[in-house]
């Protein structure tokens, strides 16, 4: 059996899970270069772990567990930074062509509700958006199964209302 490429391993893993990688990164900061940023931390960890890796059915839970990581680091230094150093000033707020459909729109207000919850809220809800489940994400982050789904039911909740008040 030839050895496997990994660059175009690589790449096809960064063509699939790509979206996933930028939806999580999104959760945990709200600037769009440093979002980029958290994507190439992200990609360069994965290409660097990608030959260890022995159970690949395991991909999907294992990328999000290292945006994850990736992401706390970042919140982590962030909080260390002065708040001159943490402000962007790129203020692109405009619908792209494809979001002018009632689906698009009703995703992008989703998303603007869940960018007010606190930061551990946004980790569960953005796990449970992207179709994990309560014991994938409470290995992802590190909390009871349990945990997640209650706090699932509560933030849900959380997010109805907000969505019901800003129409």
């Amino acid at each position: 059996m030839p050895p496997v490429n990994h660059d175009k391993q690589f790449e096809a893993l960064l063509s699939q899970y790509g979206g996933l990688i930028y939806r999580i990164a999104s959760t945990y900061e709200r600037r769009p270069a440093l979002i980029d940023e958290l994507v190439q931390e992200t990609a360069l960890a994965i290409w660097k772990a990608l030959p260890d890796l022995q159970d690949k059915r395991a991909l999907k839970p294992y990328i999000a567990r290292i945006t994850h990581n990736i992401s706390v680091s970042h919140i982590r230094k962030a909080v260390k930074r002065p708040e001159s150093e943490l402000t962007d000033h790129h203020t692109d707020s405009a619908p792209q062509p494809d979001e002018t459909t009632g689906k698009a729109l009703m995703r992008r207000r989703l998303y603007s509700a869940v960018l007010t919850l606190p930061l551990p809220e946004r980790q569960i809800i953005g796990l449970y958006l992207e179709g994990f489940s309560q014991k994938d994400s409470s290995e992802i982050l590190g909390l009871s199964p349990n945990h997640i789904g209650v706090k699932l039911t509560r933030i849900r909740r959380k997010l109805k209302t907000i969505m019901d008040t800003s129409t």
